[in-house]
Formats: C-alpha cells, sequence, structure tokens
C-alpha cells in the first residue's frame, strides 16, 4: 500500500506543472543589455530556442516601458504589456505553436510552442532580464528564481512563477501561465499569489 501511494505521487508529480520550490532572496543584477533569450516550451524546457527581439521590436518595448517611470505601480502595469508583447513576438518570429494557458496535462508531450509553468517561468525571467538589461526597470528588481507552492500531498498541485522585487522589498509573483499566450500575467504580491486557485 505504501509503495503504491508513493508511485501515485511520483505519477502526479511528473504530470504536474512542476516541484515546489522555494526562492532566495538574490536578485538578478545586469551589466549590459541582453541581445537575445532563450523561449522554453514542450513541458519543462525540453525544447529551447534563441529569440532576438528586432530594432523594430526593441522600439515597441521601449515605448511600452516608457509610460513605467511614473511609480510601481505604473511600472507593474507596463510589465504586464511588455511581457504580453514578447510573447506575441516569440510566437510569430519562432513559429511557435500557439500556448494555452493552464497547459501541464493536455499538452505534456513536447510540443514546441505548448508550455507548462516551468517553461513559462522561465520565459517570463528572461523578458524580465531582457527589460532590466535595458534600464527599463527603474521600481522593481528582477529575482533569481522562482517561487513555488504546492506539493501534491497537501491537495494542491505544484506549481511556480517568476518574481520581481519593488523597493520597497514586497515581491510579486509574475504568473504567465494560466493564460494564453500573448495575455498579459498576472502580476499580485506572491502572499496572496500563493493562495490563488491556479
Amino acid at each position: 500500500m505504501r509503495s503504491s501511494l508513493f508511485a501515485l505521487c511520483g505519477v502526479v508529480a511528473l504530470t504536474a506543472c512542476s516541484q515546489s520550490v522555494g526562492t532566495s532572496g538574490s536578485l538578478s543584477a545586469y551589466s549590459a543589455p541582453i541581445s537575445s533569450v532563450t523561449v522554453c516550451s514542450g513541458y519543462g524546457c525540453v525544447l529551447k530556442d534563441r529569440m532576438t527581439f528586432s530594432p523594430a521590436q526593441e522600439s515597441r518595448l521601449k515605448a511600452i516601458m516608457a509610460s513605467a517611470s511614473a511609480s510601481p505601480e505604473a511600472e507593474r502595469a507596463a510589465i504586464k504589456q511588455a511581457i504580453a508583447a514578447m510573447e506575441k513576438m516569440s510566437q510569430k518570429t519562432l513559429r511557435l505553436v500557439p500556448d494555452v494557458g493552464r497547459s501541464w496535462q493536455r499538452y505534456s508531450g513536447g510540443l514546441r510552442g505548448q508550455m507548462d509553468c516551468v517553461d513559462e517561468t522561465r520565459n517570463t525571467q528572461s523578458y524580465l532580464g531582457y527589460l532590466a538589461s535595458r534600464g527599463w526597470l527603474n521600481h522593481h528588481s528582477v529575482a533569481r528564481s522562482y517561487v513555488g507552492k504546492g506539493i501534491v500531498l497537501d491537495g494542491n498541485m505544484p506549481h511556480r512563477s517568476a518574481v520581481i522585487v519593488a523597493k520597497s522589498g514586497t515581491r510579486y509573483a509574475v504568473d504567465s501561465w494560466p493564460k494564453d499566450n500573448g495575455a498579459p500575467p498576472l502580476i499580485v504580491p506572491v502572499p496572496q499569489w500563493r493562495k490563488m486557485d491556479i
């Protein structure tokens, strides 16, 4: 019976979005602009594509972030729009299959462009790093690691999200997984994110 329970937990963990791992307090520092980012897909980042934003795409992102300097709230709103735009740009440029929100079980077969929360978290961290490397984040820093929740045994499926940290010290989950590709991600304080049914 005990071995059956462990086997079941193992299967569920493999089909879930991710294992739950906490974050460290470290923040990413960028000394030079990043020219390209890795875009993960296929469930667990088994497939990797390299995305280089064109001058026109970069100008569009710069324009989005130009409205962000007024306040931390304005910057978070701009980050939502920039991440959504970067997802659309990557999908079009790399010719990825459009990602469906909340995908982990139905699309776990290594489909290029389909993303679970592991893929989404890594991509969002990369996109945030791109924005930060260009000096477009004035009110937030990008956390080096992600925030996780759920361990199956507590009745919640494992899930993870990228994180930004406001100058006040407040940590915000930046979660693209619940929504389809190109939709603005959720940006909510980590304690609130942990309580959400996602």
